[in-house]
């Protein structure tokens, strides 16, 4: 493919860059030239030129959580149309939750989830189930899991509470270097909830999910990763209190790193 961008705002982290735009030539699907003014003479026979008329253009985003429902629930969503999804919102990689039906947790399941795709706009990522069917009770044959392509381990939305159960799944993930990705959620608090707990849930009547509950899970797995000495990442963190704890845990010497939903950051209950 051989394009001609012209007129585009490009996104740029560097704090010195102007914000102009440039034009950006595309020569046989990489990029050749970037520059405030780029002639379509320049460029090779039949380049097709396209002017965005001051668009912004980015690299490519990565979604940290996507669910897509296949298998299980192809009713809903299947991997191809949650590729093209993706690839409509500018999301070129997309990490995969295990939370399907049957859950994802073996080697053959992760092959599975490559096949189907193959050949994507967008590029997934699968991560395997930490314990066996997300239930807390027994680590999943991580290792057979990485070896069918696996990028990690998660049990998604549900926080493991047999805290050796965790341990031990730090520990080997540890030994085959894999990341682990936990939510912190101490259900016995937050149980049934339909939002966060506040004045608006009292006043209708809805059972509120409180801050703690989500800063117990948390202290409880950055404790066993100061035991053992290996890292995760906590995602959808929610609450004052968690960023708290993470960047006190980071200052403490402990390999965490977090994410918040966009969301979170413009709305409350």
């Amino acid at each position: 493919m051989n394009l001609l961008l012209k007129s585009v705002m490009l996104v740029d982290a560097n704090p010195q860059k102007k914000d102009e735009p440039v034009d950006i030539y595309i020569e046989d699907g990489g990029y050749k030239k970037i520059s405030g003014s780029i002639a379509a003479a320049d460029c090779k026979k039949g380049t097709e030129v396209f002017d965005a008329g001051g668009k912004y253009i980015s690299a490519g985003w990565f979604d940290m959580r996507v669910n897509f429902r296949e298998p299980g629930f192809e009713q809903k969503e299947t991997i191809a149309n949650g590729q093209r999804a993706a690839a409509s919102g500018g999301f070129t990689g997309v990490a995969l939750m295990p939370s399907v039906n049957p859950v994802l947790q073996t080697g053959a399941d992760m092959e599975f989830v490559k096949t189907k795709s193959r050949g994507g706009l967008t590029s997934v990522y699968p991560l395997g189930a930490l314990t066996i069917n997300r239930e807390g009770n027994d680590i999943t044959e991580m290792f057979d899991l990485k070896q069918g392509g696996a990028v990690g381990f998660t049990d998604d939305k549900r926080f493991i509470k047999d805290s050796g159960v965790m341990l031990r799944a730090l520990q080997y993930s540890n030994q085959i270097e894999s990341p682990i990705i936990v939510y912190c959620d101490d259900t016995g608090l937050s149980a049934k909830a339909t939002a966060n707990e506040s004045e608006v849930t009292t006043l209708l009547g809805l059972k509120g999910s409180p801050g703690v509950a989500e800063e117990i899970a948390l202290l409880r797995d950055l404790c066993l990763c100061k035991y053992s000495g290996v890292g995760l990442h906590v995602a959808g963190i929610t609450t004052k209190g968690a960023v708290e704890i993470i960047r006190g845990a980071k200052k403490g010497g402990i390999p965490v790193t977090c994410e918040v939903a966009v969301h979170y950051l413009a709305l409350t209950d």
